[in-house]
């Protein structure tokens, strides 16, 4: 048993498709031991497409298989304050076995039995090499002189969903969820029987072995193979094998989860939890589910995507002018990273160990130390033009205090000087003479003649400044780095 699913992130959604989601769509189920006023989604389903692809029954022995394709609106938010994200999710659920299988494609050709449209590891990898692919060497439909293909089945889909012309949405991060089982297929004929063999093994009373005995086989190779989507699975090296190993992540002996750039592969081998009565088996719910409501790993993918959207958001912000809030908002997303998810320490390492192997713990501490070398870069340069206005200002009130004590000796120089004589003659013949000073013709031409000079002056000084600033430093700093240059070469 097997599901696919890719997230398709979309800019933003019409009005139509909002207000659906909103009245009509479906909450996307958190686990029990999540912070539940925290992370939301909600979905509904968008339309769903049948697609053939090429396959094999074994090696060598190719056939046709057919699949149907479940297209989903998917909203989320990370927390109460956070606007809501949207995503395309484009998934295949595969029931053990495939509707429609032929060995070739031609009009009269009848469809494969039961053990022949068994789904098996090539089926799942070939599957997942063929959502990469373009045109009709991927998914197509009709299996006879097919009409259209996947990449276009989804462009139409996010045209409708934005209301604008449909770009080029490629494949890139997929969750993948499989269940496997080994049982012996002697004397299983019908879809019943495979069913009844398949759930007693699965959730079998009797505690089986660990999940790597238990599966079988490379389970690091298929793991591989359905994260880059590798239909040559067989082929895979094995020391790219050995170095995937630090990819996995487990808490429980039946399950395995792998994390990479492409995505997330989940794998199980047995019920998560003990059966310890035949009562408490028959109440398991073990239809697949048809929808995304207990698909695996939504929740992780969605925040994932999330941060790395902010990530390239907040990268590309760095190259504005705007460098004042750089470090508000590094704060911020290093919160969001080392936030605590779950109220479980295994779960809440789960959601940290995916961020780390996505790369979006590595491209926060690259852009958290691109982010604050800018911001002391812009720290240093409004420093820089605060000590240039401090200057000014320093040196023109030196200058006014010159002046001013200049001034007032200039003051008291004319009064000194300015003195005027006056006669008056005597009765008796002789003249008295009376001398005074009048400084208020002296005082206001000087006065006049210190307000110009000040003014000059502070203009000379303006200007200078001024020239030295974007004039001569450029200057200085081209031959400098042309000098440097020169002695380079």
């Amino acid at each position: 048993m097997a599901q696919m699913h890719f997230f398709f992130p979309l800019e933003r959604v019409d009005r139509n498709a909002h207000h659906n989601l909103r009245e009509s769509g479906m909450t996307l189920p958190l686990s029990f031991v999540s912070q539940r006023c925290e992370m939301n989604g909600r979905f509904m389903p968008f339309g769903e497409h049948a697609f053939y692809y090429a396959s094999q029954t074994a090696p060598g022995v190719g056939c046709f298989r057919k699949v149907t394709l479940r297209a989903y609106l998917l909203s989320y938010r990370m927390s109460r304050e956070d606007e809501e994200e949207y995503f395309l999710v484009v998934g295949a659920s595969i029931d053990k076995c495939f509707e429609e299988s032929f060995a070739r494609a031609l009009p009269n050709e009848s469809n494969q039995g039961l053990l022949c449209r068994l789904c098996s590891e090539d089926d799942l990898t070939l599957l997942q090499e063929a959502l990469r692919r373009q045109g009709n060497n991927g998914l197509f439909y009709p299996l006879h002189d097919p009409t259209l293909n996947f990449r276009q089945w989804v462009d139409g889909l996010a045209g409708n969903l934005t209301g604008q012309p449909a770009g080029c949405y490629l494949p890139e991060h997929s969750v993948v969820h499989v269940r496997g089982v080994q049982y012996n297929l002697a004397g299983i004929t019908t879809r019943d029987q495979l069913d009844t063999a398949f759930n007693n093994t699965f959730y079998s009373l009797q505690a089986p072995l660990e999940f790597a005995q238990e599966w079988g086989g490379n389970y690091r190779q298929l793991a591989l193979a359905l994260m880059h989507g590798n239909g040559n699975m067989h082929n895979i090296s094995c020391r790219q094998v050995r170095v995937f190993r630090s990819h996995e992540f487990t808490n429980n002996r039946h399950e395995m989860t792998y994390a990479g750039r492409d995505g997330i592969v989940f794998l199980q081998s047995h019920y998560p939890f003990n059966i310890l009565t035949p009562k408490r088996q028959s109440q398991i719910f073990k239809t697949w589910p048809a929808d995304l409501t207990n698909v695996q790993n939504v929740y992780e993918m969605c925040m994932a995507l999330s941060m790395q959207r902010r990530l390239d958001k907040l990268s590309a912000q760095l190259d504005s002018k705007h460098k004042s809030r750089i470090r508000t908002t590094l704060a911020k997303l290093a919160q969001l990273i080392g936030k605590q998810h779950n109220n479980a320490r295994d779960l809440n390492n789960k959601y940290h160990f995916i961020l780390e192997q996505m790369g979006i713990t590595a491209a926060f501490n690259h852009v958290r130390i691109r982010g604050e070398l800018l911001a002391d870069t812009y720290q240093l340069r409004l420093s820089r033009r605060t000590n240039y206005i401090i200057l000014l200002f320093t040196i023109s009130a030196f200058v006014l205090a010159a002046l001013q004590i200049f001034q007032n000796e200039l003051n008291k120089l004319s009064s000194a000087m300015d003195i005027t004589i006056h006669c008056n003659r005597a009765p008796c013949g002789h003249c008295a003479c009376e001398a005074h000073t009048d400084p208020s013709l002296s005082l206001q031409f000087i006065g006049d003649s210190i307000v110009l000079q000040i003014l000059f002056t502070i203009i000379a000084l303006v200007v200078l400044i001024v020239a030295y600033h974007f004039v001569v430093y450029p200057i200085i700093q081209k031959l400098h780095e042309r000098l440097h240059r020169d002695m380079d070469n």
